[in-house]
């Protein structure tokens, strides 16, 4: 082999082992969090809890969180057939890596129907997101607050 074919040869290992380095996700959390909110819309207890890993957790800033992704499936569950959830919108604001966590701040708008009562609810969220087995990332914990002033 010559000078330029063992070059070329080394070129294409360092490519081949750069490349295979790193994380492996499918999609980022902006992606992930577009399909949280596409099936907030479904309601569909099993899909939701899904996107949360074994020990993930689920609350409102400053009260007591639900955790487990069986617990998360259970508390989505108990809305089937009382609530219907109209759109479900959330806007990120800043992504902050910290080592294999993602940490996500922004906003959610959502609109459902609750015993023929229409509710507009609008607020701030924070999720930490881990990559999951699959690649795809999953939600550690998701948190909302009520908007800032």
């Amino acid at each position: 082999m010559n000078n330029i074919g063992r070059i070329f040869a080394s070129v294409i290992c360092m490519v081949i082992l750069v490349t295979s380095c790193g994380k492996k996700t499918a999609g980022d959390p902006n992606t992930s969090l577009a399909k949280y909110d596409r099936l907030m819309t479904t309601m569909n207890a099993d899909s939701i809890s899904s996107l949360f890993t074994e020990d993930g957790m689920l609350g409102v800033e400053g009260s007591n969180s639900i955790s487990g992704r069986e617990t998360i499936r259970n508390y989505f569950a108990s809305f089937e057939g009382e609530v219907t959830v109209l759109a479900n919108e959330s806007k990120s604001i800043s992504l902050d890596e910290f080592g294999d966590s993602i940490v996500q701040k922004g906003s959610y708008r959502q609109s459902v129907v609750m015993h023929s009562d229409t509710i507009d609810a609008q607020g701030n969220f924070r999720a930490v997101w881990v990559p999951g087995k699959n690649g795809e990332y999953l939600l550690k914990k998701m948190l909302t607050s009520p908007p800032s002033r």
